[in-house]
């Protein structure tokens, strides 16, 4: 792990466990970086009641919402860079359950609607400015990798963040599929560090189970242990590279917490606060370079 401290300049990514950890880093006063949590020109809670009016950019440092799979993080860093590709983004949806209203989505970070078009197109240019910012200014970015299934659209050339389940339909030329983890991780790192030359990435695995699939040739829970031992070994050739640091959270919460008897998954899906608690004395005492057996 690389030493940390109070002043260390920390960007966070990733599954819904990335949330956990940026609250645990604002409510312990470290140097998280943060962006566009001053505006809210999206409708989204209008849509997803189930995100109980949680907005966008409190997943992450910025509003990049929850970035599951590892094209979408190719793609954040892409478009925070080089072209943010607003034609090919912006989807005009239908929502259930709204009648003929119509809504406008953002294709990368489908659970962000916008009221109309010009909406979407200021906030997707702002976005990626401000995405760009922090990622330029981060010391260490903490990716938290989620899962292996896509929806991608090759007409398109354009992998959605997550499927939007029965709030919208997504195009018919999306198709599912899942593959080429590690060559997303390794590009997305060339390119970030064109720009970030010093930048060092801590990577870990959410242990947060599939609450659903897509695959036809296996049940949800064969599919989330298949997605997430994936994940760990594309993690393990990740973490070759220099200045990429592999940190066991998947390990603590599914191996150590399980076998001292704490109820990991009270919800059966995300992991309780003691879990998170737990997970994050580790990373903190590996930031200032303690042994972390003891504390596992």
């Amino acid at each position: 792990m690389p030493r940390i401290n109070k002043k260390t300049k920390i960007v966070s990514m990733g599954s819904c466990f990335a949330r956990e950890v940026k609250k645990w880093l604002l409510c312990n006063e470290f140097n998280y970086l943060l962006g566009e949590n001053e505006k809210c020109p999206w409708v989204s809670s209008t849509v997803f009641k189930g995100d109980r009016g949680m907005k966008p950019y409190q997943h992450a440092s910025v509003a990049w919402e929850r970035v599951y799979n590892t094209f979408s993080f190719r793609q954040i860093i892409e478009y925070s860079f080089q072209d943010t590709r607003i034609d090919e983004r912006i989807l005009e949806v239908k929502c259930r359950g709204h009648g003929d209203r119509s809504f406008f989505s953002d294709l990368l970070r489908t659970r962000i609607l916008y009221p109309d078009h010009s909406t979407a197109v200021s906030d997707i240019e702002d976005h990626a400015k401000s995405s760009r910012q922090v990622l330029c200014e981060a010391e260490v970015l903490i990716l938290t990798l989620g899962l292996t299934e896509i929806w991608q659209s090759a007409e398109r050339n354009i992998v959605i963040s997550s499927h939007p389940g029965t709030h919208y339909d997504i195009p018919a030329d999306f198709r599912c599929r899942y593959q080429e983890n590690l060559d997303n991780l390794l590009e997305g790192l060339a390119l970030l560090r064109t720009y970030n030359q010093e930048i060092k990435v801590i990577v870990t695995v959410s242990p947060v189970h599939l609450l659903a699939t897509s695959r036809s040739d296996m049940d949800v829970i064969s599919a989330s242990c298949n997605s997430k031992s994936t994940l760990r070994a594309v993690a393990d050739v990740f973490q070759l590279e220099d200045g990429i640091h592999y940190f066991p959270s998947y390990e603590i919460a599914s191996i150590t917490s399980a076998m001292d008897s704490v109820n990991v998954y009270p919800d059966n899906h995300h992991v309780s606060e003691q879990v998170v608690e737990r997970i994050m004395q580790v990373f903190k005492a590996s930031a200032y370079g303690l042994d972390i057996r003891r504390f596992l």
